[in-house]
């Protein structure tokens, strides 16, 4: 719960006679009209309302500490700490007032650091962020001739370079800069000497310019259509798809970046940020890879949110909820939900919620709208925390009349469509080895072409995420025309039992699963079934059969509960942790369930990896290694061998093979990850994990 809420939520501020007056399940709008005249005079209410109105805000600018900072800056530059110079340059350009000198001369000076480094293109950045922040106009020759330098590092046409070091060089001469002006002659010349000899090429775009995907709008033709069954709207194949084969990508309409990784990730487009952040011009709490991500950020929701102390009260949700409100109200931001196909409806006999006349999808903040909230489905009691929440924040806010009931459905949208934003996250390794990068949420978003693909628990398509917050759908396999495509909301055959995953779907997504996994007739589910008393006897038997159907032995299935139960906790607690005696634990859990599930059940694979965690905890990374490959079989078997489960245990093996440092047996795991990530995502489109699998293949054929 938020900080300023009371852990049972805002239900417990509330008298006996209002909760009798509320508790009624009453339509949203009647709800929401009651508590707009019963809330503001309560004293909790009002004292939550004064505190929000008070607004201190924590991450003002500050330009004693951007002082410090840059001076400690100048004494790493002279010392030629390169990266520890960039990161002070950086929290003094953080801490800096956006009026101040102290800003231009912050982005200055680590452009300068970055040239030191090699970093041409932030180098150029930083020069151009400068300028605009009002670089005295007396010393612009030194950014000037640090760009011209720039150029010719990056290979820009030479007529360009040479004109930027002549201005260059009158500036330093107008301004009696003699000497800085002939060291700018004789940089000119050493570049005219190395073209004419041939120093100095065009580089590539990729090389000149950022090496970030973009995604531009209706670039091509999809592959899929809308199909339109009232209320629900779904997409299907417009031809004959292949494996593998990438149905949609796209920004997300809003998205939001979770708190930890404010310092690593951009907050509008969550890619990684590179030295050079650029930071809002009114706080220091946000960050963003390019001042592109800045402005947009700032007309789209952060103008609305900077500085604003009443946030730190609010989920993740909440939060998104205010963006997709702020952004209806602005209209349309350019770089928003940018998709590389556009998706028509097929039949255009009646209106279709989210399409043009000409059966265009076109996402905007009224196809955001059209999404199905399952308003009515939410427990009263969570309807009615949300309502008190939106009440208060329009009264805060001084939104229209109408805005709580507006936000309240926006959350419920929200909480009903919304993606789980995943990406690679570095950890550190230790010295001399390569950082590993593990998958962990960074956010959560909105997008307006993904939310149109349902739900199944055997699903033929998967999302993934790449380039910070760009989602990619991609067919996991060969789907024929008019075949509906569909991902898994989280409950998935190969791991739940039916009624679990309905059950899970109806309390997260309010709908009963009809899908051909939960329609089937009844069917063991192999990822959860129990083994035979018998050792000979390899039937999968459900966890509630008391007689195996193959050989006719009894079973006690409360004795078995009762011990996996046990076992669960004891797995749970010593989970983790990297010393001798829960090793021992682990064995005897993992005896406990080798007894009683059968092998191919996914929770031997889950303890097959906590081993392996250990082992590699204590640096015996072939042990560990096996241990994942244990695991690495039981999800060949439920998963396929083709499945993106399989491949990131075999990213996995082939990291552990690598700190171990066994040349050969690295080196065909590494392959083998390498084929099993080209396989789900495709060639050079698997992120930072295949990115780092290719750094160590190249530091293994240097090895052999």
């Amino acid at each position: 719960m938020a900080k300023e809420q009371p852990q049972e939520g805002f239900l417990s501020w509330l008298s006996e006679t209002d909760r009798t007056a509320l508790s009624p399940p009453l339509p949203p709008n009647e709800l929401l009209a009651l508590l707009s005249h019963l809330l503001p005079p309560r004293p909790k209410f009002s004292r939550l309302l004064a505190r929000w109105k008070s607004n201190s805000p924590t991450a003002s600018k500050n330009g004693e500490e951007a002082e410090k900072c840059k001076q400690r800056g100048n004494e790493a530059f002279a010392k030629r700490q390169w990266k520890e110079a960039v990161r002070l340059f950086s929290m003094a350009a953080q801490h800096a007032p956006p009026t101040s000198p102290l800003l231009p001369v912050s982005y200055a000076n680590r452009s300068a650091a970055l040239f030191e480094l090699s970093l041409f293109q932030q180098c150029l950045t930083d020069i151009n962020l400068s300028l605009t922040a009002g670089y005295p106009s007396t010393t612009r020759y030194k950014l000037l001739n640090r760009r011209a330098q720039c150029w010719a590092k990056l290979g820009f046409p030479t007529d360009i370079i040479v004109t930027e070091f002549e201005l260059a060089e009158k500036e330093a001469v107008d301004n009696g800069a003699a000497g800085f002006a002939e060291r700018i002659r004789s940089g000119l010349e050493s570049f005219r000497d190395a073209s004419r000899s041939g120093g100095f090429g065009e580089s590539s775009e990729r090389e000149r310019g950022s090496s970030k995907q973009t995604v531009e709008d209706g670039s091509v033709a999809s592959p899929l259509y809308i199909q339109y069954n009232p209320p629900e709207r779904s997409l299907h194949a417009a031809r004959n798809i292949s494996k593998g084969e990438v149905l949609i990508r796209e920004r997300p309409y809003a998205c939001l970046l979770r708190r930890n990784f404010r310092e690593q990730r951009c907050e509008y487009c969550l890619r990684t940020v590179d030295l050079n952040p650029v930071f809002c011009t009114t706080c220091t709490k946000v960050r963003y890879c390019s001042p592109t991500c800045r402005d947009t950020a700032q007309r789209a929701y952060h103008g609305h949110e900077c500085n604003q102390t009443y946030l730190e009260d609010l989920e993740d949700v909440d939060v998104l909820t205010l963006r997709v409100y702020w952004l209806g109200q602005e209209g349309s931001v350019d770089g928003l939900c940018a998709s590389d196909s556009e998706i028509h409806a097929r039949d255009l006999s009646g209106e279709v919620p989210g399409c043009d006349e000409e059966g265009r999808y076109v996402v905007s903040h009224t196809t955001i709208l059209t999404l199905l909230d399952h308003i009515s489905s939410h427990p009263h009691s969570t309807l009615l925390h949300q309502s008190i929440l939106f009440t208060l924040l329009s009264q805060h806010l001084a939104l229209p009349p109408k805005a709580a009931s507006e936000l309240l459905h926006i959350w419920a949208k929200i909480r009903c469509n919304s993606f789980t934003i995943k990406g690679g996250v570095a950890v550190d390794a230790g010295a001399g080895r390569v950082q590993s990068v593990e998958e962990e949420v960074l956010g959560v978003g909105v997008f307006g072409r993904g939310s149109l693909v349902n739900h199944s628990c055997d699903p033929n398509s998967i999302v993934s995420f790449e380039d910070g917050a760009g989602m990619v759908l991609r067919s996991l396999r060969s789907l024929g025309k008019g075949e509906e495509v569909t991902i898994s909301y989280g409950p998935l055959k190969s791991r739940m039992g039916r009624e679990d995953r309905r059950r899970k779907l109806r309390e997260g997504w309010f709908f009963e699963c009809l899908c051909e996994a939960c329609s089937a007739s009844d069917t063991i589910d192999i990822a959860t079934s129990h083994r035979c008393v018998d050792s000979y006897c390899l039937e999968h038997i459900a966890p509630t059969q008391m007689v195996c159907p193959k050989c006719g032995s009894s079973i006690d299935v409360e004795a078995r509960k009762k011990r996996l139960t046990e076992s669960d906790t004891l797995f749970k607690n010593n989970l983790h942790d990297s010393n001798p005696k829960s090793r021992s634990i682990l064995q005897h859990v993992l005896s406990i369930r080798e007894g009683i599930l059968h092998p191919h059940n996914r929770t031997l694979a889950q303890i097959y990896d906590a081993f392996a965690e250990w082992y590699a905890n204590n640096g015996d990374y072939s042990t560990s290694a096996k241990y994942c490959q244990k695991a690495v079989e039981i999800i060949k078997v439920l998963d396929g061998g083709e499945s993106v489960e399989v491949a990131r245990e075999e990213f996995k093996i082939a990291q552990l093979l690598f700190n171990g440092r066994e040349v050969q047996a690295a080196s065909l795991a590494v392959e083998r990850a390498i084929k099993s990530y080209e396989r789900c995502f495709g060639v050079g489109k698997g992120g930072e994990g295949l990115e780092e699998l290719y750094a160590m293949r190249d530091c293994l054929n240097g090895l052999r």
